[in-house]
């Protein structure tokens, strides 16, 4: 299985637990968190994995790929997301 974590400086780290490499998200045209990762949900209906940071970002992981492919800007901090099976993303502000 591929563990996936997020930290306090908004680098995204995923590791194979089967040979222990690990590496960071890839940026694209869409970079990565600029402040603390919040929080991280895997996308079931889509095949991404969510992310949602202290700099009031919401960023979208391609989960085959592991590179950034969307990213929405928010009005306020999120303080926690989750995502549904049909692929409904909420996010918690403060």
């Amino acid at each position: 299985p591929i563990i996936v974590s997020g930290s306090h400086d908004g680098v995204i780290i995923y590791w194979n637990s089967s040979n222990g490499q690990m590496s960071s998200i890839q940026a694209t045209s869409v970079s990565q968190h600029k402040n603390q990762v919040q929080g991280i949900r895997y996308d079931l209906a889509n095949n991404q994995l969510v992310s949602c940071g202290l700099d009031d970002t919401l960023k979208f992981i391609d989960a085959n790929e592991f590179k950034y492919i969307k990213e929405i800007r928010l009005d306020s901090q999120p303080q926690g997301l989750d995502v549904n099976l049909n692929g409904i993303v909420a996010v918690a502000c403060i």
